[in-house]
């Protein structure tokens, strides 16, 4: 599929669209009223203090009853491929929202220009990700391991089963979860782990 132009514009809908998919990613952000969304099933809404990150392939389909007005941006897939990893309805705090607004004028004021419209946008992203990407800043190696965790909770998992799994040795491991997790891997005396971090005897 051809890849989508990075674009920012100004947007309102209109009662409903039929379900569709794009091939670039699609942040709605909030000025007047509100847009009732479903993304991939999952029922949110973009209104005051709330957004919608809608990644590429994702199907989805709206409803806006009332007068509605947003910043939607469209964001090409390589530019920023991890936009698919952040949560696809989020709350904007203050700095959010004054950038929103930033947004707004330099929009109404006609910053239509390729290279303007670059620049504000790659802010934008870095501001989603600063504030909900906090698995994206992880070493690749250690959310290899975690995911490991959370799909295998119910089983117990070892200390070294993890540190092969992150092809990392079990001293590397402990050093990297320390240092980006704040913890160390979850572990027993004798080895066993189970994924939440309680102990439990062998014995039991």
């Amino acid at each position: 599929m051809k890849n989508a132009r990075s674009k920012i514009q100004l947007k309102s809908y209109s009662d409903h669209g039929q379900t569709h998919a794009h091939d670039h990613h699609q942040l709605v952000l909030p000025l007047v009223g509100k847009l009732s969304l479903s993304v991939n099933s999952r029922a949110g809404e973009v209104a005051e203090g709330r957004a919608a990150i809608i990644a590429a392939g994702q199907d989805h389909d709206f409803e806006a009853r009332d007068d509605n007005r947003f910043v939607v941006a469209d964001v090409p897939d390589g530019l920023a491929p991890m936009l698919d990893r952040l949560p696809c309805f989020v709350q904007l705090d203050a700095g959010l929202e004054h950038y929103v607004q930033f947004l707004h004028a330099q929009l109404q004021q006609g910053a239509e220009g390729s290279q303007t419209q670059h620049q504000m946008l790659l802010l934008l992203i870095q501001l989603l990700q600063e504030r909900f990407g906090d698995r994206l800043r992880l070493d690749r190696r250690v959310d290899v391991a975690k995911r490991f965790i959370d799909e295998h909770f119910h089983q117990k998992i070892t200390v070294n089963q993890l540190a092969t799994i992150a092809h990392l040795s079990v001293r590397q491991l402990n050093q990297l979860f320390r240092e980006q997790v704040g913890l160390p891997p979850p572990s027993l005396p004798d080895g066993v782990a189970h994924a939440d971090g309680v102990a439990t005897s062998r014995a039991g």
